[in-house]
């Protein structure tokens, strides 16, 4: 990865887009990194990554809940007082 300060990456903008689409840049300003840029393809790349994570997250929980035994109990207690107030 390249490494930039912030006043290089102002004065050659256009460069610093280009080296992008090979891979990311790092700016510095003061000698700590402040911004890293990406291309368009790694950071949908990145967002389909973060997406499949977080859904397979969800799953997971979905099914952890699914398999604890409190949580069917509170389920049927719920699904029996629906069914009961919906007979009346």
């Amino acid at each position: 990865m390249d490494i930039i300060n912030a006043l290089d990456a102002k004065n050659q903008f256009g460069h610093l887009l280009d080296t992008a689409q090979a891979h990311p840049v790092q700016i510095n300003k003061h000698g700590r990194p402040i911004a890293y840029i990406i291309s368009t393809a790694e950071y949908k790349r990145l967002q389909h990554l973060q997406k499949s994570f977080l859904k397979q997250a969800i799953l997971k929980a979905n099914q952890e809940e699914a398999e604890d035994d409190c949580y069917q109990k509170e389920l049927a207690y719920w699904d029996n007082t629906l069914r009961d107030g919906i007979k009346d």
